[in-house]
């Protein structure tokens, strides 16, 4: 466990991380957030649920925040707005967590995140949505994910989409939606879904991809819904409008 002891003011210091040389594990139920602005402290805001601890040691502002409970259903919601102060979730402990519904909806100021196990929880709904400077986002190990609807949707600066576990996902509406910097399409296995409509929606610059997962749902395309899977999906590049115009038209519809 990180070693934490109360520092000045009554501010609580986390050893977590490497020390003298020793690395400690992160605590359980905790992420660790590195912020842009030296100067901010999450003590100074208001939070429904969670505990920050300041990390010592570190060449950078980072802070760790633990809630021991299972439920994280919107924790960080609309928290995250500031431009001038840009953030980063650096480090993980999450195994055990059963809901992340909404965990960082619209925080436009989140840039990176890094690897999540969330692979007790079976819907991450809304978990990025909105998060528009992320540029990164660690595979998220979603391994007994049933709905994952709109988790990155509107994330307009990711440039690479994480490719889920998504063996027992029913309901993968809009989970890409408008994400306008991804290039590639992972071919995701989807052998249970449903509901893949607006999948990859207005992801108008992706070059390649989009035809391969098309051939692969396609013969099932009688049991789930797929109006909208690839609706402008690389319209903005030529390979991608090459792809999609081998894409049958009633998987690409506007509406």
């Amino acid at each position: 466990m990180s070693t934490k002891v109360v520092g000045r003011g009554g501010i609580a210091l986390s050893f977590g991380g490497n020390l003298l040389g020793r690395t400690f594990p992160l605590p359980s139920f905790t992420l660790r957030f590195e912020f842009s602005d030296g100067s901010y402290s999450p003590l100074n805001s208001t939070w429904s649920k969670g505990s920050w601890t300041k990390v010592q040691g570190s060449a950078t502002n980072r802070w760790d925040w633990t809630y021991e409970n299972t439920n994280w259903l919107n924790a960080f919601e609309n928290k995250f707005t500031n431009e001038n102060n840009l953030v980063k979730v650096v480090e993980s402990n999450t195994t055990g967590v059963l809901k992340t519904f909404g965990l960082f909806d619209g925080c436009t100021a989140i840039t990176d995140a890094c690897y999540m196990d969330v692979s007790a929880t079976t819907d991450t709904r809304y978990m990025f949505r909105h998060c528009t400077s992320l540029r990164t986002s660690g595979v998220s190990y979603t391994r007994h994910a049933v709905d994952i609807s709109y988790m990155y949707d509107g994330c307009t600066s990711l440039e690479v989409a994480p490719y889920l576990n998504t063996s027992e996902v029913i309901e993968a509406l809009a989970v890409f939606r408008n994400c306008t910097s991804i290039r590639s399409v992972p071919l995701l296995n989807l052998p249970v879904v449903v509901n893949v409509d607006g999948l990859f929606y207005n992801c108008i610059n992706v070059e390649t991809g989009a035809l391969d997962l098309f051939n692969h749902l396609f013969p099932r395309g009688d049991d789930m819904v797929h109006v909208t899977t690839f609706y402008n999906c690389g319209s903005n590049t030529e390979a991608g409008r090459t792809e999609l115009a081998q894409i049958r038209a009633d998987w690409k519809r506007r509406e």
